[in-house]
């Protein structure tokens, strides 16, 4: 086992590599959505998203498989148990080719559906056919390569694999910029994003036997039944929590687009792409830390185990905030300066519900891995699951009649409502009174929000007309403020990690893997 030295710079190094992913694929969905917009036009994107969120709602099919192969994958490494390490992977392997099998049949049909009932009338109706024909591709390559990606994560690769996904993520925006005016635009898209998925999966695959060089990981032979109900007995409660979040991430364009048309789709999908950005950035760093809670877990380290939550949770709080208020006060005129001023003003009543829905669940960033680590997480999958089923029913029967505004608020009440619970429940397990973590969270990053929020707001009511000069210096300045403001406040400890994840993030693009995986 790593002494907590180690322990403590490969999670940094896990977490920094991990956002900078992120950032690169922030950067270029800013460039490129624009110009996909405005290829597809509003139909079109809006289908676009529709068959999106249905592709995301298959994920569902995994039985949380997902979290247990990193798991699985972490714990027989550390115990150096390769006989069960390939029988858990090629039982993983085997039933996500069954998935993705399905999967295509599930869209193939659908792709049948609509050759016979077009979405629209038009001459190329076609089309949608096609994108769901190569949507149902897409899925069969997923399904498998998800295996490969969960057990780099278990191996604790997240350098190596951010790596594959940094250059796919900048050669597909270029592409796409460079060639989607040439082609069918909705095409062009679903084939450029399947390309590049086929890609990644390919190069995963050989990472994993490059690990392994002496053990077929993936073979049918090796799967077994007895293993894969203990791995859905350990995952099904991943299952549950998944079903609570992809109903809030992917059921919403699906709604709206039965209920209000697919045209309406991009009026809710915009402001919450950008919001949704904010909360991949703290999931993202956060979920590096299951595999070490494991790690934590399996050498009884449970004092270390405490303050490592505490401080990654002090600091994911961090990071979501200034954004949180940066959305909040410049979300519309930056929709309206980026796609359309038209698009911008009718955004505008529905960022505040979209904040609340993507971003109050991090108020406890890192108590779903830390419970998953634990297979404590049941109790909080249940809830979560069957609050978000409510709030989007809820939200579906009040689309009718109060619009996007409504069904937003009736989705946002029912997320707010699991954040108080997961906090009880995550604070119980970890031995930490509720007002105790609530106030190791909130300092210094609450009173540094509201400077930040007061500075913005100051500034943008001096504006005549939202341009780019007075989004960026206003967001830079609102920026700089809470920077200042939180450094000044921090503890020692917390500007050290900060400083260290700083260089490990800046040197996670020429590092070599092995450095630190």
């Amino acid at each position: 086992m790593a002494d907590s030295r180690s322990l403590g710079i490969r999670l940094l190094a896990a977490a920094s590599s991990n956002l900078l992913v992120l950032a690169a694929r922030t950067l270029v969905t800013l460039l490129v959505t624009p110009i996909t917009f405005h290829a597809l036009g509003r139909f079109d994107y809006g289908i676009w998203e529709i068959t999106a969120s249905a592709a995301g709602y298959m994920a569902l099919f995994d039985i949380g498989l997902r979290p247990s192969v990193s798991r699985f994958v972490t714990l027989y490494s550390a115990q150096r148990s390769y006989e069960d390490l390939r029988e858990s992977l090629s039982t993983a392997w085997a039933f996500m080719l069954l998935l993705g099998a399905f999967a295509l049949t599930v869209f193939t049909c659908w792709g049948i559906v609509w050759l016979i009932h077009p979405p629209r009338e038009s001459a190329h109706w076609w089309r949608y056919c096609a994108v769901l024909l190569i949507i149902g591709c897409q899925l069969a390559i997923l399904f498998p390569s998800l295996v490969a990606e969960s057990a780099l994560e278990g191996f604790q690769a997240y350098v190596a694999k951010s790596r594959v996904t940094l250059v796919l993520v900048i050669v597909g925006g270029i592409v796409t910029v460079a060639w989607i005016r040439s082609f069918d635009a909705l095409l062009f898209v679903a084939t450029v994003n399947t390309l590049g998925l086929a890609i990644k999966a390919s190069i995963f695959f050989r990472m994993v036997r490059a690990r392994l060089p002496h053990v077929q990981v993936f073979s049918l032979r090796a799967a077994s039944l007895q293993c894969y109900r203990r791995m859905v007995g350990f995952g099904s409660k991943s299952f549950l929590q998944g079903v609570g979040e992809d109903i809030v991430s992917f059921g919403p364009a699906m709604i709206i687009g039965a209920v209000l048309g697919p045209a309406t789709v991009p009026l809710y999908r915009l402001p919450a792409a950008i919001t949704d950005y904010a909360r991949l950035a703290s999931w993202t760093a956060a979920y590096a830390f299951m595999t070490f809670f494991v790690e934590l877990d399996a050498s009884g380290d449970q004092a270390r185990m405490r303050r490592t939550y505490l401080t990654g949770s002090r600091l994911a709080v961090a990071q979501v905030m200034p954004v949180a208020i940066g959305i909040l006060v410049l979300g519309a005129p930056f929709i309206g300066r980026w796609i359309s001023p038209n698009l911008g003003l009718d955004a505008r009543p529905l960022i505040p519900w979209v904040v609340l829905i993507y971003l109050s669940p991090l108020l406890c960033p890192i108590g779903v891995h830390y419970l998953t680590a634990l297979a404590k997480h049941g109790g909080i999958a249940i809830v979560g699951a069957a609050l978000s089923v409510i709030g989007v029913v809820a939200g579906a029967l009040a689309a009718p009649h109060l619009g996007l505004v409504g069904f937003a608020a009736c989705v946002a009440v029912a997320v707010v409502l699991k954040t108080p619970y997961r906090i009880w429940i995550s604070c119980r397990a970890i031995g930490v009174p509720v007002r105790g973590y609530l106030t190791a969270i909130l300092w210094p990053a609450l009173p540094c929000a509201i400077l930040q929020y007061l500075v913005m707001w100051a500034l943008a009511s001096r504006w005549e007309e939202a341009t780019w000069r007075a989004l960026i210096g206003t967001g830079f300045a609102g920026g700089a403020v809470y920077i200042v403001a939180f450094l000044a406040l921090a503890n020692r400890d917390d500007r050290q990690v900060l400083r260290e994840a700083t260089g490990h993030l800046l040197a996670a693009v020429r590092r070599r893997p092995s450095a630190v995986s």
